[in-house]
Parts: C-alpha cells; structure tokens; sequence
C-alpha cells in the first residue's frame, strides 16, 4: 500500500506484506506467497539556529538501507504468515561541529518486529486476522561533553570529550485486524497495533573527558532508557470503481503520548525525554489503483498526519511535525509466479520549532537550543518481488 500513500492499508492486500498492516488480509490471498522488500530512506533535516544557538546544521546520516521479509499461505478457511520487518525508526546525525553539539550529535531509536500471524474466515463475507511476536528496539545517542574548568576545577583549557550511550531490549508486541466485504463490494478493515514497552539498559561511553567526569561517570553505574512505542488503530476502505479502477481511503489514531513519557535512568534518577509530553496524532489517507494492461499497474496517494507537538516546540532529538505525504508507485507481472513493485513516498514536514533548555542528561554546560527546522522532507523508495510458486 505505500505506493498509495498506505491508502486502504488495512482493507486491501496485495501480498504477504499485509501481515505488517492487517493479518487479515491473508484471507484475500491465494495459495502461497513470498514477499522481500528492500526500501533505502532517507532524511533531509536542516537546522536553523537563532538567539543562544548561532549557525546552521544538517543532517549528516547517509541513506539508511532496510529490509523486510514475509509469508503467508491461505487454504481454505486458514491462513497462516510470518514477517520480519521494520516498525518505528527516527535518526538524525547533525555532526560535531554545530553549536548545539553540547545537546546531541547524533541520535536514533529503531524497532524490528518478528511475527507469526494467523487469519480465519467467519463466512464470506467477515474474517478475522492476529498475530504476536517480538520487538527488538535499539538507541544509541552521542554528544560532546564540556571539559570547562568552571565545572570541574583544574587542569585548565580542556576540549570538549565526548559521552556515547547505546542499548537495546526485547518486548511483545500483538497486531489484531478484521476484513469485512459489504453487499456493494465495498471491503472495510480494522487493524489495532498494541503499545510496545521497552527497557532500554545502555552503555555508557565516555573519552577524552575531564577526569573528574570520568570517576564520576564510573561511580553512577548503567543508564536505562524507558520508552512506549505507540499503540494505533486503522479503518480503511476500498471500493472497486471501474473495472480497472480501485479508490482506497484510510484513517487512523496513534498514541504519540505514551511515547511521550519515556524516560531517562541515570544513577537512579529519571528524567523525562519531553518536558511537555506529546499529543496523540490521528492521519487520513486516499488512494488509487489503475490496471494499464495484464501486467502494468499504476497507484498514486496522498496522506496527512497531525503534529504530535503539545505545546509548538520540539526537543532537538525527536524533529517530528505535521506530515504531507505523496507517494507513487507501479507493478509489473513478470511472469506467471513473479511481480515486481516500485513505489516512492516523499514526506514533507512542517516547520518544526526548537525550543529547549531542558535535557535528560543532567551535564553542566550544555547552552539552551533555540531555532527552527524547515523543509524537512524523507525520502523512501521500496523494490518489491512478490514470488507465488
């Protein structure tokens, strides 16, 4: 569905990869398929500092290549998937030459879901689609650190070192979804995604800091990272308008507050992420599909999402804001038991304000943040092989 800006994504399957949108739709498949995906993404981030936070910086991380994979087999009223796929990934690397280095350098928390999923069919028209499995998360963060002798007394004229965390857990995470065929045709679908809690015990790294920081550091033992990936709903529709012809829609809910209260552990105190927490976001999403001939199939969206900001301004890790989402794409059946897809999605945010004074590391030091990021865009381009023995 990503060629249609995930228009219809928990009504309408076209392959296996459904099992990562609605196990359900397993129901609409025939027989066996196999589905591999590979989708580079990238970020496009500009800073743009004012007031305490003089100068510009971008977004330094390269294009971030991933992978997914799934199966699934429906006979007769069963289905039965697998899939290994990405969830939430959100990174950034502004370098160590910004004025802001003192607050972050670089930054990324990602998410893997390894999931079996199972489907039945009520009757004809109704069926019924689960599936639960493991979440594997991981962050890392880095940052300079001031070696100032006003914070630590002597020796004198330090550079600044530098403080890397990294870490990772395991959690459940559970998908449930249902499809349901009106008397028009019509094919509506619901999908619910849990929350995901994670654990997060880092590694904590430090070089070329003051020695009093270092003995510090030593003493306060590990640091954990608690954090709640977002539960979400999805209704979608689809309706077969002409004979080639297919218009999806799409509406959903995240609970981007959840995730709002993850928090930081360091030598037993915790520190909240955001100081002013976040909104849940809701989305909307239209879509179309047109078969040229036999083998050509071409799909166009559009999306919207809601800025998860609570009060206007953004921590400097997490530049999230509205979303405009356009997204293009075409199949091509290769043969009898291969399709081929492309699809491309641009992601154009709003501006996002940086306001903060605040920060989870309780380091001396660290100047507040203030600016804007604008023009922010990602790019994600997927190459999809649909194998049906």
């Amino acid at each position: 569905d990503m060629a249609m800006a995930s228009a219809g994504r928990a009504a309408f399957a076209t392959d296996s990869t459904t099992i990562a949108a609605n196990p359900a739709g397993m129901l609409s498949l025939n027989g066996s398929t196999v589905s591999v995906v590979a989708m580079p993404i990238g970020l496009d981030l500009r800073f743009h500092g004012d007031g305490e936070t003089p100068g510009s910086a971008v977004n330094e991380q390269r294009t971030v290549p991933t992978m997914s994979a799934f199966a699934a087999r429906h006979a007769g009223r069963w289905a039965l998937g697998l899939g290994a796929y990405g969830n939430v990934g959100l990174g950034c690397d502004f370098g160590k030459e910004w004025s802001g280095r003192r607050a972050i350098e670089d930054a990324q928390l990602r998410s893997f879901n390894l999931v079996p999923a199972v489907a039945y069919s009520l009757n004809d028209r109704l069926g019924v689609g689960a599936s639960i499995g493991a979440q594997y998360a991981d962050a890392k963060a880095g940052m300079a650190v001031s070696g100032e002798a006003i914070y630590y007394g002597p020796p004198l004229d330090l550079p600044d070192g530098q403080l890397h965390m990294t870490g990772h857990s395991w959690a459940p995470v559970a998908n449930l979804g249902l499809v349901y065929e009106t008397d028009d045709g019509t094919r509506l679908g619901l999908a619910w995604t849990s929350t995901v809690d994670h654990s997060l015990d880092l590694d904590v790294r430090a070089s070329a800091v003051h020695p009093l920081l270092a003995s510090m550091l030593q003493q306060q033992g590990p640091a954990q990272l608690n954090v709640r990936l977002p539960q979400q709903f999805t209704l979608s529709a689809v309706r077969q308008v002409a004979p080639e012809t297919l218009l999806a829609a799409s509406i959903g809910w995240q609970q981007w507050s959840g995730f709002g209260d993850a928090r930081l552990t360091i030598a037993g105190k915790g520190r909240p992420m955001f100081e002013d927490g976040l909104n849940d976001t809701w989305n909307v999403a239209v879509g179309l599909r047109h078969s040229l001939d036999p083998r050509w199939t071409l799909a166009t969206g559009i999306a919207y999402d809601s800025d998860p900001s609570s009060n206007g301004t953004m921590p400097v890790y997490f530049p999230m804001a509205e979303q405009l989402r356009l997204a293009a794409g075409a199949d091509y059946q290769y043969s009898e038991t291969l399709l081929l897809r492309v699809a491309l999605s641009v992601i154009s945010q709003g501006d996002v304000r940086i306001a903060q004074d605040a920060y989870p590391v309780p380091l001396p030091g660290i100047p507040p943040v203030t600016g804007t990021i604008s023009g922010s865009r990602i790019y994600a381009l997927a190459f999809t092989a649909d194998y049906r023995p």
